[in-house]
């Protein structure tokens, strides 16, 4: 007898329902989770930077130069004619020392209300000069625009675009640091006029009393002399009533 052909057995195990569907697992889902975005401050966007930027020092000591040399062709065009040329210069000179001073102890104070950081001592100084000289020569050559506001609009871009550029810090802190170095200035304005006042208000009074004291030794010496001149006759002593001759 010839066997019949048998069908290969399923190694698989079948559903115990016939057309059951079968179910299929999905992959696990990965969430990625947004990380915050974090302000970065400016000292550590500065130490991101190069060790040595050009704002630093080679862009600083530039404008200096330049603003050196800008400053005093305008000194020499803006002079009046009615100063000597030497007190002129002199007493510009002056006024660009003590602005960069009083700048630079602002910026002090600033670090310390704004809790910002301008960066090293040593190139602070040289950026201040910098910045200095720069607003001094833009305000004189503006000041030759005959457009109205235009010159003050440079000296505020000059300005702010300066310590934007030279501190790594954002327009909202270049304003800031604005308003305290001018609150600086005016307040030594205010007490260098009061001091100059009161100086002179010590000196009229001073001019005043010397003359009064002068005028009064004046006028004991040219008091007349009422006794007038001596005559002897007012020391004769004639207590027995005896006529004398005259």
């Amino acid at each position: 007898m010839s066997e019949s052909a048998r069908p290969p057995k399923s190694t698989g195990k079948s559903s115990s329902r016939p057309g059951a569907p079968r179910s299929v697992a999905l992959p696990p889902r990965v969430v990625k989770k947004k990380k915050p975005v974090k302000r970065e401050s400016s000292d550590e966007r500065r130490q991101k930077g190069p060790s040595d930027p050009p704002s630093e020092f080679l862009v600083p000591i530039i404008l200096v130069v330049v603003g050196l040399v800008a400053t005093t062709v305008t000194t020499l065009m803006l002079r009046p004619e009615s100063i000597p040329l030497g007190i002129w210069v002199a007493i510009r000179m002056t006024i660009i020392v003590v602005s960069a001073l009083l700048t630079y102890g602002a910026l002090f104070i600033a670090a310390q209300v704004l809790d910002t950081d301008y960066g090293y001592i040593s190139t602070g100084a040289l950026k201040v000069a910098a910045i200095t000289l720069t607003q001094d020569w833009v305000g004189d050559a503006s000041s030759f625009i005959p457009v109205p506001f235009l010159p003050w609009i440079i000296a505020v871009v000059t300005t702010y675009g300066m310590f934007m550029y030279f501190f790594d810090i954002d327009l909202r802190e270049a304003i800031a640091s604005v308003v305290v170095v001018r609150l600086v200035h005016f307040l030594a304005l205010v007490l260098l006029l009061g001091a100059i006042i009161g100086a002179a208000g010590g000196a009229a009074v001073l001019d005043l009393a010397v003359p009064d004291a002068g005028a009064a030794a004046d006028a004991d010496d040219d008091e007349p002399d009422d006794e007038g001149p001596m005559d002897r006759n007012d020391f004769n002593f004639n207590p027995g009533g005896f006529q004398q001759n005259q």
